[in-house]
């Protein structure tokens, strides 16, 4: 009679509960993955490894970096997703973390299936376990090209907009450019709200967007530099050079606000993927003069077998126990 009983207790599933916030959000349910109260369980898995004769986005990974204050960091060895780009995460007011990117494959019900779109991860307990979720846009223009490169705010309102690159005409003479989403269910569906930034003779990829202020907003794209005084008009202001690195202009990639200063993390942009494999940083007391930190923040270690070549687009979040977290984009071994 035992040994059935203890059969019987291995069979049952393991429910875990995690608190998010106030209320348990996370309950882990054995095998069959993990569910989010009010959210539900993930729509997808990500692939794993990249796949014969890969594009440039299924070389790609997501891998995770912690640190106890936002400028040394350790490698947590843990892969949020592979054949994916362009990370950019919040931290919600409950604790919540989204982790929104571009994902070029995911498995949906056992079957692999080619994508390119923007997805999101979340989590519930400061990134030790996450659920995948799609990302749905509404009133998007027929003709364009998916939304992608995701940059998301959270407004002092507890609403989130996001920021994406969108090709009006596709692989017409247009070039791609800057629009804005609100979302209406806490960053899972979005309705595009109109065109932001854009330039006449060259596209605008992996916007980076800041509010510094309701009436201090800027934009970064690569080093193409705009400033707004609502976060809809945007005025270019030229070629913004803050760091360099073998006479390449360094990719403004993410900024953190420190309550006292500002912290801004960015990546190489040589032609050479290899020379790409630092995140270094800058600060900032006013929002316009920017000061190199000495060092790195985080550089290619290829003998932990999970990267190699570079190290690009890092996001950078304060967590609800106080400690930070990075994703950043490399490439898969």
């Amino acid at each position: 009679m035992r040994k059935k009983v203890v059969l019987l207790l291995l069979l049952v599933p393991l429910i875990l509960v995690i608190g998010c916030g106030k209320n348990p959000l996370f309950t882990l349910l054995g095998n069959s993955g993990i569910s989010i109260s009010g959210i539900g369980e993930s729509d997808f898995q990500p692939c794993s490894g990249k796949p014969s004769n890969p594009q440039y986005v299924e070389t790609q990974r997501l891998l995770l970096a912690t640190s106890s204050d936002g400028l040394n960091f350790t490698r947590t060895n843990r892969i949020l997703a592979d054949r994916a780009t362009v990370p950019d995460a919040v931290v919600l007011n409950d604790g919540k973390i989204l982790v929104y990117f571009v994902i070029a494959g995911k498995i949906v019900n056992g079957v692999e299936v080619k994508t390119n779109e923007t997805v999101v991860a979340v989590s519930c307990d400061n990134g030790s376990n996450w659920i995948y979720k799609n990302v749905t846009f509404k009133g998007v223009p027929s003709g364009t090209t998916p939304p992608v490169d995701p940059n998301v705010v959270l407004k002092p309102d507890g609403s989130l907009r996001l920021f994406v690159t969108i090709d009006p005409d596709d692989r017409g003479s247009q070039k791609a450019r800057t629009y804005s989403c609100i979302s209406t269910d806490g960053g899972f569906t979005y309705n595009l709200e109109g065109e932001r930034f854009s330039l006449p003779s060259q596209d605008v990829l992996d916007p980076e967007i800041f509010r510094f202020s309701d009436t201090n907003w800027k934009l970064w794209a690569g080093n193409q530099h705009a400033t707004s005084t609502d976060g809809n008009n945007f005025t270019y202001q030229g070629v913004d050079c803050l760091a360099s690195e073998g006479g390449n202009c360094a990719i403004i990639a993410d900024i953190l606000d420190f309550s006292t200063f500002y912290r801004m993390y960015v990546h190489g942009s040589s032609q050479i993927p290899a020379n790409n494999n630092w995140v270094k940083s800058l600060i900032s007391t006013d929002t316009s003069n920017w000061t190199l930190e000495s060092g790195t923040r985080i550089t290619v270690d290829a003998s932990t077998g999970k990267e190699s070549v570079s190290i690009m687009f890092p996001t950078v979040v304060r967590l609800k126990n106080g400690t930070y977290l990075m994703v950043y984009q490399t490439t898969i071994p």
